[in-house]
């Protein structure tokens, strides 16, 4: 049913609310998790986090996470947050990037301009609604990079954490 602005819809025959609310979609399917908090790549003990001054993408281990889409009309929100450090001696401004990748496919990219100091924290927060068509596994993961190779950045930094979620939103 339809209608304008002040209408209250009155549902006839085997209609019912709950009925019509469902037709309407937008249900969450699945959900999945995963938190590392505390980058033993700077500590030296194991493998969730990374410490980079790559000036290309890499991956942050620990945050990668899949999801099986139960029909091709679903879409995955995922909502992400990466606490980025520059954890390097250096005083110069400089800047990080983070990407997260649908299987090979970037599916949200974000700059973070002139300003990190030495030790200086960033906690990046984000959504994204992606529409992967697909029934398949899809694998999403966080990568970063620093704006230049003499300055060092780390996700997470000690003990601050960083998590991905991803939803299924049906149809």
């Amino acid at each position: 049913a339809s209608g304008t602005t002040g209408q209250i819809l009155k549902f006839t025959g085997s209609t019912t609310l709950a009925s019509a609310a469902e037709a309407a979609g937008g249900k969450i399917g699945q959900v999945k998790t995963v938190e590392i908090n505390n980058n033993n790549v700077e500590t030296g003990q194991g493998s969730d986090g990374v410490k980079t001054n790559s000036t290309s993408y890499v991956d942050v281990p620990g945050l990668t996470l899949s999801i099986t889409p139960s029909a091709t009309s679903s879409k995955i929100l995922l909502l992400y947050h990466a606490n980025v450090s520059n954890t390097d001696s250096e005083q110069d401004t400089n800047y990080a990037s983070i990407r997260v990748l649908r299987d090979s496919t970037t599916v949200s990219e974000s700059t973070r301009l002139n300003g990190y100091q030495y030790l200086a924290h960033d906690m990046w927060n984000m959504s994204v609604l992606d529409t992967p068509s697909s029934t398949s596994s899809l694998t999403y993961k966080i990568q970063i990079l620093s704006g230049i190779n003499t300055v060092y950045f780390s996700c997470p930094h000690h003990l601050n954490e960083c998590g991905i979620t991803l939803m299924e939103v049906l149809a």
